[in-house]
Order: C-alpha cells, then sequence, then structure tokens
C-alpha cells in the first residue's frame, strides 16, 4: 500500500469515525417519562412509527399509555 492510498484510507476512516461521533443525541420521552404525562394523560405519547407506502408517508401513533388495570381511562 502506497503512502497516497494510506493517507486516502486515513483520512476515510476519521471522516466516518468524526460522522458517528458527532452526531447530536436523540431525546425523547417514553411512557410517563415527561414531566407534565402524569398529570395530562392524553398529551403522553407512547409510540410513533412512520414509513413511506407508494408516494405517501404513514404515520401510526400511540398515546395515552399505561393506564392502570380496570380504570376508566382519562382521554377525551
Amino acid at each position: 500500500m502506497n503512502a497516497r492510498t494510506r493517507a486516502w484510507v486515513a483520512s476515510t476512516a476519521l471522516c466516518l469515525t468524526a460522522l458517528a461521533l458527532g452526531r447530536p443525541d436523540a431525546q425523547a420521552a417514553d411512557h410517563i417519562d415527561a414531566p407534565l404525562a402524569s398529570s395530562e394523560t392524553a398529551a403522553d405519547l407512547t409510540d410513533f412509527y412512520a414509513w413511506h407506502q407508494g408516494d405517501r408517508i404513514v404515520a401510526a401513533i400511540g398515546f395515552a399509555g399505561l393506564d392502570v388495570p380496570g380504570s376508566e381511562g382519562d382521554v377525551r
């Protein structure tokens, strides 16, 4: 392996490492982790799924999770 190839491999590895380590962390609340979720259960988003279907984006959202068994719930 000549010096030019080694330099290209090293710079590519450095760029990939910077991309992997320099990305922002994902921050989200899930299942009553958010401070206001316990007081307003209808605002508690539990799951969010999105995918492509043809030329459209389909989304499925779950909310008001972790209800106590036997309770009537608080969804309006």
